[in-house]
């Protein structure tokens, strides 16, 4: 894939996105988050990516907005124009259906520290240094930057940080939340990798969906993220991972099979996706704490026949395949 200020390319099960506007260290322009949702979106598309890694050539990850490009924002319709380009991007990261990782060396600062923490674990470099420079510059935080910094470091500091624009260093980064681990920068993306390549094994349905919950429960009160949570643990059980994973912990796969199978992700997200709907749904009938029973069609007959369905929740579970035909699993292709 040819992209102006973006290079992208896959390595196994992992997408890997780089800032390559390296003269500008890597400065966010309207051109770069065209290219990184372009980018993005060819992640999303392809199933053999389970994991996607977001880094920067050159000797810093972003310096930060283009400074230029910012100066000739002279009118409203052209500050509205590039945000919207910018905000169309970071609400698809943010969100993003599978794991995303941030590598980040050297200069993080203004719009790159968005970036940073629009990830879902980040991991910077020894000499990384952190700043939130927009008062710097007569300017606030952007590209999501009131939502992200508060969520990572706390309201004060996020405030402290703004205010002050000071320099923060790697080993304090940490500290504060801004990222998880720090390493050596020779190391780094040796490091990235063996993490994306562990992530990309697991159950990528599971990932996507507590990922959005927790990206909503700062604002969802406990009952609504109670129902939230029970969808989406129905949906998990009724996927194909759910019976595959519940098979092998009681010895029931083969010791050489994958423990999720790899691949033909979009079905398996799609599935997910239409048992949420399903299970919402069903509106008051599944309560965030009454028990979901889940149990084969055969069963469910003589459930019925009890009349014992007025007091649990009975999704059947049939061992269907997800939509858009079979899948295969190690042990070949699935009933």
């Amino acid at each position: 894939m040819e992209l102006e200020t973006v290079l992208y390319r896959v390595e196994g099960n992992v997408g890997i996105v780089s800032l390559n506007r390296t003269k500008a260290l890597n400065a966010m322009s309207k051109q770069i988050f065209v290219d990184l949702t372009t980018a993005f979106d060819a992640a999303e598309k392809d199933d053999t990516v389970r994991c996607v890694v977001v880094n920067a050539e050159g000797r810093a990850f972003c310096a930060g907005g283009d400074i230029p490009e910012m100066k000739g924002l002279d009118n409203p319709e052209a500050v509205f124009d590039f945000y919207n380009v910018a905000g169309i991007f970071m609400k698809k990261m943010i969100n993003f259906v599978k794991p995303t990782i941030t590598v980040a060396h050297g200069a993080i600062a203004g719009a790159g520290t968005s970036l940073l923490l629009a990830g879902d674990i980040a991991l910077v470099s020894d000499d990384a240094m952190f700043m939130v420079a927009f008062g710097a510059v007569g300017l606030i935080p952007d590209c999501a930057g009131h939502w992200l910094l508060p969520r990572a470091c706390g309201l004060n500091m996020a405030k402290e940080l703004m205010m002050t624009q000071r320099a923060v260093k790697a080993p304090e980064m940490k500290e504060l939340g801004l990222c998880n681990h720090v390493y050596p920068k020779e190391q780094l993306m040796d490091e990235a990798m063996k993490l994306a390549n562990k992530i990309a094994k697991g159950p990528l349905n599971c990932y996507s969906s507590s990922k959005l919950i927790l990206n909503k429960s700062f604002e969802t009160n406990l009952e609504d993220l109670l129902k939230e949570e029970t969808e989406a643990q129905a949906a998990a059980r009724l996927h194909p991972n759910g019976d595959e994973g519940l098979a092998e912990e009681k010895g029931q796969l083969p010791v050489s099979c994958s423990r999720f199978p790899v691949g033909e992700n979009r079905g398996s997200m799609q599935y997910s996706y239409e048992m949420n709907i399903l299970l919402s749904n069903l509106g008051s009938t599944v309560s965030p704490c009454c028990p979901v029973l889940f149990i084969s069609y055969d069963s469910a007959g003589s459930f019925l026949k009890k009349g014992l369905a007025s007091f649990v929740n009975i999704v059947y579970n049939a061992k269907r395949s997800p939509p858009g035909g079979r899948k295969k699993t190690c042990g070949g292709e699935q009933k």
